[in-house]
């Protein structure tokens, strides 16, 4: 697939995604249920902006050379990081965030990263 049909199916699921967060915290009651759903819809409305803002990162400062891998380089990178984010909003909703596991949880996505990377190389 090419990376602007990616780009174009990515930002898609973007929109529809913030469409359906816009939606549900409009018309439904804070419950378990939209709670669920409002994670579930949280995941491809963080991935489509991270995702573009890494494709743009990686073309602007990275070496010349396969656009098919910088665009999937970024959409790891993205999902990574829209991961974090759910994970950082799923435990505020519980009340168990504080400092620290917010710290931890971007340490290890930060290990995981830079072994992504040692292992390229």
């Amino acid at each position: 697939m090419s990376v602007q049909r990616l780009s174009f199916i990515t930002v898609l699921g973007g929109v529809l995604s913030w469409a359906g967060l816009g939606y549900l915290t409009y018309a439904c009651a804070p419950t378990t249920l939209t709670c669920i759903i409002f994670l579930v819809l949280l995941l491809p409305a963080a991935f489509t902006p991270l995702t573009l803002l890494a494709y743009y990162l990686h073309r602007r400062f990275a070496r010349p050379g396969n656009e098919q891998r910088k665009f999937r380089d970024a959409m790891r990178e993205a999902g990574l990081l829209a991961g974090l984010l759910v994970a950082w909003a799923g435990l505020r909703m519980v009340e168990a965030l504080n400092w620290i596991t917010m710290l931890v949880m971007l340490g290890v996505v930060v290990v995981l990263e830079i072994r992504q990377l040692m292992e390229r190389k």
